[in-house]
């Protein structure tokens, strides 16, 4: 979990994920389930990482 020892104010402090890992980076989001026309972190993705469900993902590729 990329928050996971992370509490109140820090852990509610993450504004954005991004990816990027070149040429995968599109691939790596869409296996997590992330929607390229409106990417953001749902439920699934934050039981997977801790980040709000909600917050915007920026994939650069």
């Amino acid at each position: 979990r990329a928050v996971a020892a992370l509490e109140g104010p820090l852990a509610e402090s993450v504004r954005v994920v991004g990816f990027a890992l070149g040429a995968g980076s599109r691939d790596a989001a869409e296996q997590l389930g992330i929607d390229p026309a409106a990417p953001a972190v749902d439920e699934a993705l934050q039981r997977r990482i801790g980040v709000a469900a909600g917050t915007p993902v920026r994939i650069d590729g």
